[in-house]
């Protein structure tokens, strides 16, 4: 094998190694939140989350609260949650108290 085949080679391996780590990137931050919430019983969907990363949200904090909130049986979507999260951004820290936020937004008792 000569130089050039084995720069080639090398090269190869090297972009197939690059292009493994996004993909674990993409799965770690994306795919697993999805999963998270698809397999509690509340799915969402893919671009959600995406959309959700985009607008620099935190996905799991928002997932959190989706989830207890389905589980309190309080009618609310994702796009609500992630909305009433953006209207008080410097005052929830917690998905309980994001939870407080939107089910008062619904009327409910939290």
């Amino acid at each position: 094998m000569d130089k050039s085949a084995q720069l080639f080679v090398l090269f190869g391996l090297l972009m197939l190694g690059v292009f493994l780590a996004v993909i674990l990137a993409m799965f770690v931050l994306l795919v697993r939140p999805w999963m998270r919430a698809f397999m509690s019983g509340a799915p969402i969907s893919l671009f959600d989350v995406v959309g959700m990363r985009l607008r620099g949200n935190p996905v799991t904090l928002l997932i959190d609260t989706y989830l207890m909130l389905k589980w309190k049986q309080i009618p609310a979507t994702i796009a609500e949650v992630e909305r009433c999260y953006m209207e008080n951004r410097n005052r929830v820290t917690t998905s309980d108290e994001l939870v407080e936020l939107v089910a008062r937004q619904q009327g409910e008792v939290a």
